[in-house]
């Protein structure tokens, strides 16, 4: 594995609660700082934030270029792009498994079983998401939890942001990591293996 860096920068902010996550001022100006200018980005779970490159929701209400089931839009992504294009990943899902139920059931769809395995969910659009990302690149994990992308994808955490919204509300958990080495290899009999 590459080199691992031993300082992650941690800070925390508060700010008010918003539905559209990346609205959040404290999370917004974070993305930003790690966008640039010539960024190629993606985001499988946009809503109406348009800030990535492409963008996709489940929701045809959105904002979103595509609306497609975010492992179906990462599928996709994976035959139009090559492995290793994307230089910053936004990946802002459902925090559990009673808000995909929710997100599902505001469009008229009844989710199924695996589609409310949060667990299994989630580490399928991970494994889809760093085939994607490009080695240095980065991937920004909003939830309740500071997991992020995960080291066995070959990523490494360098910044973790918590916003607080006050004591009615859970915290915001922003972790921020960095492709440190391509490990598609492990990968690519399936985009789920």
């Amino acid at each position: 594995m590459g080199q691992r860096n031993p300082a992650i920068k941690f800070s925390r902010e508060w700010a008010m609660p918003d539905l559209n996550t990346l609205s959040v001022a404290p999370i917004r100006k974070l993305v930003l700082r790690y966008m640039g200018s010539e960024c190629k980005s993606i985001d499988p779970f946009a809503r109406d934030c348009e800030l990535a490159t492409v963008t996709n929701d489940l929701n045809s209400d959105t904002k979103a270029m595509h609306h497609m089931r975010a492992t179906d839009f990462l599928d996709m992504m994976l035959e139009q792009e090559d492995y290793n294009s994307f230089d910053l990943a936004i990946l802002d899902p459902p925090y559990s498994a009673t808000q995909i139920k929710r997100s599902y059931e505001s469009i008229g769809l009844n989710p199924t079983q695996e589609d409310t395995q949060y667990g299994r969910f989630h580490s399928e659009c991970k494994t889809r998401l760093a085939k994607l990302i490009r080695v240095g690149g980065h991937c920004i994990t909003c939830g309740w939890n500071s997991s992020g992308i995960g080291k066995k994808y070959g990523f490494e955490i360098v910044e973790i942001l918590l916003v607080c919204s006050g004591s009615a509300h859970n915290d915001y958990i922003i972790t921020v990591d960095k492709k440190v080495e391509d490990m598609s290899a492990l990968f690519t009999n399936g985009a789920t293996e």
